[in-house]
Order: structure tokens, then sequence, then C-alpha cells
């Protein structure tokens, strides 16, 4: 993995995760190349403002509809 991207990524992961409505931040795939994708539970005013890319990759806002911890 690209190291620009790797510390785009956990910048983007300890950023957003605070945010409400983001249930987490990782790495996904778009057109073949790596992005940043954000999974929310719904989209508030905090998720409104992620940007489209970030640090030079793309973003990808991924309604879940919420995450459960399995048991």
């Amino acid at each position: 993995m690209d190291t620009s991207f790797e510390k785009a990524l956990e910048e983007a992961q300890s950023s957003w995760m605070e945010l409400d409505g983001v249930e987490g931040v990782g790495q996904g795939e778009r057109n073949g190349q790596p992005c940043i994708q954000v999974l929310i539970s719904q989209r508030t005013d905090d998720v409104r403002q992620i940007p489209s890319s970030f640090r030079g990759h793309p973003v990808e806002v991924v309604e879940s509809g919420g995450i459960q911890a399995g048991g």
C-alpha cells in the first residue's frame, strides 16, 4: 500500500471517528484504486462536512444503517 495513502487513512480515522454518525473509517476501493471509505449510520451535519477527497485520495461515504457488535 502507498505510504501516503496509509498516512491519509490514519489521519482520517483519528479525525472522523469522533464525528456524529460515523461508524467506521477504513480502506475501500473505487474504480480499482484505494479510497478512504467512511461507514455512517446516518447523514448528520458532521458527516456532511467530510470531503470527497482527502490528502489527494478519494473518499467514499457509505450509509451502513448502523453497525452492531456480533455475539
